[in-house]
């Protein structure tokens, strides 16, 4: 089946996962990506590990079935897991500006508030964080699900000699446990991989948990 076939097929039948698939690795590449737009994970990194095992030289190729088999493996929520990949993303491109006015913005927020206790929900490795932080901050609390980022942060703030109190979970796990008193709740870049049908409830929470609630994403 070609890629316009492919296609024709999809617009007339919708997506399933059966859906017959040409021999060339750019439809079969095409077909990845149907396949994660509909949350099929698993077809979706086996077909673009074929594509790109067609056509190795192919950068788009092995640089999706890279991601798609990380995603298949550790779910959307964890594709971070890897410190090396989280700091390649935001080491990159258009991110370098992104992250530096980011804490630029962050940092303005603190300077509003003579002390003040700050909440970073899924801070990573303290990439927009650590260059906002001021010596106002009284408090720092860290949530933060993957180890690895969590242990990265931790080494980099023990270094500036600054303590926090670390929860190595999710916002959902710790909203359930914590009894507020923030000035300031931020999460930077992290809430798109909370499930958009506990967003409202999580969101409700945190503003409950904090005095304000500053959300930057993509």
């Amino acid at each position: 089946m070609s890629l316009e076939q492919l296609w024709d097929a999809y617009q007339e039948h919708g997506y399933h996962a059966d859906l017959p698939v040409g021999t060339d690795p750019l439809d079969r590449f095409y077909a990845a990506l149907l396949a994660f737009g509909h949350q099929d994970l698993a077809r979706a990194a086996e077909l673009a590990s074929s594509a790109a095992a067609d056509d190795p030289d192919e950068r788009v190729f092995t640089e999706a079935a890279a991601y798609l088999g990380r995603v298949a493996r550790q779910g959307k929520q964890n594709v971070y897991v890897s410190g090396d990949a989280f700091a390649a993303f935001i080491d990159g491109g258009g991110n370098i500006p992104l992250y530096a006015a980011t804490s630029a913005a962050l940092r303005a927020v603190y300077a509003e508030y003579e002390r003040l206790d700050v909440l970073d929900i899924g801070a990573g490795n303290g990439h927009a964080l650590l260059p906002a932080l001021t010596p106002t901050i009284d408090r720092l609390g860290i949530v933060e699900p993957s180890a690895a980022l969590l242990a990265d942060l931790r080494e980099r703030l023990d270094a500036i000699g600054r303590p926090i109190e670390a929860f190595a979970g999710t916002a959902q796990e710790f909203v359930h446990q914590e009894s507020g008193g923030w000035t300031i709740i931020q999460a930077t870049y992290s809430l798109h991989s909370i499930p958009p049908e506990e967003r409202p409830g999580l969101l409700r929470r945190l503003r409950d948990l904090g005095q304000r609630l500053l959300i930057v994403e993509f």
